[in-house]
């Protein structure tokens, strides 16, 4: 019998994970915002993990899944809006936060249809999480060129 266990919440990364735990249970990115103009913008978060570097990778979709968590097509330029943060100084039980803003670009201009945020997190061991809960991203241009979009 399949079990479909849904959303894996974020937990402690300092204990050891049972041996079959899927990428160690590496914990996801909670995203703060995403927001700018038609064709980039930035996206911020925070990541609570053990201490390390951490690949963040920013998708984007048309949509949540059911879950409210991510799915997503990889953003900017065809390939996906990365960064590299480094969760510092023990904050609670063995594990630190590290905080991101990353740039985003999009391959076509998003001012007509609404979409949403999400990302992942990978550790040096290529231990790579779920992906977060999704947000809206925020269109905040309010006026371009004579009150028209630009039509390239």
């Amino acid at each position: 019998m399949q079990h479909d266990e849904g959303v894996t919440p974020n937990d402690n990364d300092s204990i050891q994970p049972m041996p079959d735990y899927a990428n160690r249970g590496q914990n996801f990115p909670v995203l703060t915002s995403a927001a700018g103009g038609h064709f980039s913008g930035t996206v911020s978060g925070t990541l609570f993990t053990v201490p390390g570097n951490y690949q963040i990778d920013i998708y984007d979709s048309y949509g949540c899944d059911d879950s409210g968590y991510g799915e997503g097509f990889p953003v900017a330029y065809g390939g996906h809006a990365t960064g590299v943060v480094t969760a510092g100084g023990l904050i609670a039980q063995g594990q630190s936060e590290a905080s991101f803003t990353l740039p985003i670009v999009f391959p076509i201009p998003y001012f007509a249809v609404p979409i949403s945020i999400t990302a992942t997190a990978t550790d040096a061991n290529g231990n790579t999480s779920e992906f977060s809960a999704c947000i809206p991203y925020n269109d905040d241009t309010i006026f371009y060129a004579n009150f028209e979009p630009p039509l390239f």
